[in-house]
């Protein structure tokens, strides 16, 4: 998978974002649909799994989540 950017254009002011998809074309498929798309929520933290150590803190994370008896 790659990823393809987009710009757009509200407020007056230019925007990006970006569509990860194999090919142009899906790119350009999925970008399409982003008008139909759910508000999930707003993003508060982005923890990458691929840096070396960062493992503690996702254990941490689900184990603050985990599911507990009341």
């Amino acid at each position: 998978m790659r990823e393809f950017l987009f710009t757009y254009h509200f407020g007056g002011k230019s925007w990006g974002t970006s569509v990860f998809a194999d090919t142009p074309a899906e790119a350009r498929e999925k970008i399409k649909t982003v008008g139909m798309a759910r508000y999930d929520g707003e993003l508060v933290a982005r923890i990458p799994a691929a840096v070396p150590g960062a493992g503690w803190m996702a254990r941490l994370i689900c184990w603050w989540h985990r599911p507990r008896n009341v």
